[in-house]
């Protein structure tokens, strides 16, 4: 039988799939079917210099909104992330605190 930290983290990355799985199926109905999202794509001009950036842009809000749908975090900031956070955003407990 694996060490229980070993079982631990197993059900930690199934629960996390699980998680990214959810996430995925709500952003493609939602590039479907949300609205905001709909009306600002159509509204970008193809052939405009931030075209990519501006897609870019609308993209990020509509993940912020499905993210806030589902009732998970916010998203963070990749400077804003330090270990114990990640530890704990993990499952994991972080033994010297």
């Amino acid at each position: 039988m694996p060490p229980r930290a070993i079982r631990n983290a197993d059900r930690v990355r199934a629960a996390t799939r699980g998680k990214a799985l959810v996430l995925a199926a709500a952003r493609v109905n939602a590039r479907l079917t949300d609205e905001q999202y709909l009306a600002e794509m159509e509204s970008v001009e193809r052939d405009a210099d931030d075209y990519i950036d501006r897609t870019r842009q609308i993209e990020r809000a509509l993940k912020d909104r499905v993210r806030e749908a589902l009732g998970l975090p916010q998203r963070t900031n990749k400077n804003e992330v330090n270990l114990v956070h990640h530890t704990r955003i993990n499952g994991i407990t972080p033994s010297y605190i």
